[in-house]
């Protein structure tokens, strides 16, 4: 009988090789700042030479190395603490699952498993631009993201680089979705912020969550001083006004 292997997920496999070539970078903010600059300097030489050749190219997968790490940052900056310190101790210090089960976390393995696809899974939707349901808790994820987009953006509209329309477009049309996304989150934490007599809580709640994104219900629902219900009623109506935003950018 013929066996078939699984098909590998190349979207995971390319998520895996940013996050290891962030860790490989040796002083990252001096190298992020040199990339920067450099990218300013070949971008100007790159307007003597025409838009099909090669110098525009190497432009753009620099570019494109630069926004990699941009992703595997705004994704790591956004982890809890502990799985911090599993991808410390993965990614930055080499170190297996079974020494970081039983010599530094105690935690085990088929967690650590979980939790490094959860990871990887992070990383690819962001690589290909694309936020889910969880990053509407996370306002510095969806800031990092629009301005990711720009970047992307503004390359092809204010340098007139060729490019696939359709693929463009679609570029656009996430960044306004995503923009909107965040006005929302915003409007919420400045409504929450009034001084007023009668306290908004949907907006006291949902204001709660986007700046403490990792507490849970019950944690939560103490922080507010409301019951777990309400928190999960309300953040209920959150994420259902903002589902459309995600699906239309996807």
């Amino acid at each position: 009988m013929a066996t078939y292997k699984e098909v590998p997920d190349f979207g995971l496999c390319i998520a895996e090789q940013a996050l290891r070539r962030r860790f490989e970078i040796a002083n990252k903010s001096a190298s992020t700042a040199s990339t920067k600059y450099s990218l300013q300097e070949l971008l100007a030489f790159c307007k003597l030479e025409p838009h099909e050749s090669n110098l525009y190219q190497y432009y753009l997968r620099l570019q494109r190395g630069l926004v990699d790490l941009m992703v595997v940052d705004t994704v790591l900056s956004n982890l809890p603490e502990d799985r911090q310190k599993f991808v410390h101790y993965k990614y930055e210090l080499g170190k297996s699952n079974v020494w970081i089960s039983t010599q530094a976390l105690y935690i085990n393995e088929a967690t650590l498993i979980k939790w490094n696809r959860e990871i990887l899974l992070n990383i690819k939707n962001l690589l290909f631009y694309s936020l889910t349901i969880a990053d509407v808790y996370s306002v510095m994820k969806v800031i990092n993201m629009i301005h990711i987009l720009d970047v992307r953006i503004n390359t092809f509209n204010d340098e007139k680089i060729p490019v696939d329309e359709s693929w463009l477009h679609n570029l656009i049309q996430k960044r306004s979705q995503y923009k909107a996304m965040l006005n929302i989150m915003l409007e919420s934490i400045r409504l929450a912020s009034q001084d007023t007599d009668k306290k908004d809580t949907y907006n006291y709640i949902v204001a709660a969550k986007l700046k403490n994104s990792h507490l849970n219900g019950t944690e939560l629902a103490q922080y507010c001083g409301v019951s777990c219900s309400t928190v999960t009623k309300h953040l209920s109506t959150y994420r259902q006004s903002m589902r459309k935003y995600i699906s239309q950018a996807s």
